[in-house]
């Protein structure tokens, strides 16, 4: 049983979730270590990306060999994760995660709706995305 009290509406979080090669979808998961840990495929890292939105991924993504996207960028360098990442919002007062709202749900999906890829051309670091029809959707990011 789990050390962390939450009553039955926090033990569901409304989040996106970023599957490598496939577009973001919005689901409800477990709000647990368990749950978290089985999505990302391993032990759990937790990146800020926005106040009060925080991306969990698999903090040994990039020994694995995951697929890699950029999530952030900071001028001109980016935060870079691997593998499956879920975008939910965060609770500093309980150090735990909450449901995105409604407005922060639409907005990570549309911004993170689309699959990618990372590639290197004429020397400058790119990702170019993809809907689930293959449909290339190039962005420079550099």
């Amino acid at each position: 049983m789990e050390t962390n009290m939450m009553d039955n509406a926090d033990r569901m979080l409304r989040a996106v979730i970023c599957r490598p090669g496939e577009n973001a979808t919005v689901e409800n998961i477990d709000n647990s270590l368990a749950s978290l840990q089985q999505l990302v495929e391993g032990y759990i890292e937790v990146i800020p990306l926005d106040p009060g939105i925080v991306a969990i991924c698999n903090e040994e993504g990039s020994f694995r060999g995951k697929p890699c996207r950029i999530i952030r960028e900071f001028g001109v360098n980016r935060a870079v994760v691997f593998g499956t990442f879920i975008i939910v919002a965060s609770d500093p007062t309980h150090a735990g995660f909450r449901s995105l709202s409604e407005e922060q749900t639409m907005e990570y999906s549309d911004r993170f709706h689309d699959a990618e890829f990372i590639t290197k051309v004429n020397g400058r670091i790119h990702a170019v995305g993809y809907d689930a029809s293959g449909e290339s959707l190039f962005k420079a990011l550099s």
